[in-house]
């Protein structure tokens, strides 16, 4: 089994500003991959949907100052929300992990 290294992949990158309330942002539909940094002070919650969702705290926790890779099948969107504070998240489609 052969993996492939990461690469952007269309419009490469959209940010999130997650706090207290959810928010969301499309994704490229036809990458089957996206990076995740968090950027920010708090741990965020992240929520992959196809079409529109609402995060909440009991999703996928993604620590501040982590960097994660995922396969997100047909999601085109993804949603964010934090327990308290702020987390700047940054999502880049591509292909390959």
């Amino acid at each position: 089994m052969t993996l492939k290294t990461f690469a952007p992949k269309g419009d490469a990158t959209v940010p999130i500003a997650a706090t207290t309330a959810s928010a969301s942002a499309a994704l490229d539909k036809y990458s089957s991959a996206v990076r995740v940094v968090n950027g920010g002070t708090a741990m965020a919650f992240i929520r992959f949907s196809t079409g529109a969702a609402t995060a909440v705290v009991t999703d996928m926790p993604i620590a501040s100052g982590a960097t994660e890779t995922f396969t997100k099948g047909s999601a085109d969107t993804v949603s964010a929300i934090t327990a308290s504070g702020t987390a700047a998240l940054y999502f880049t489609n591509g292909e390959g992990l």
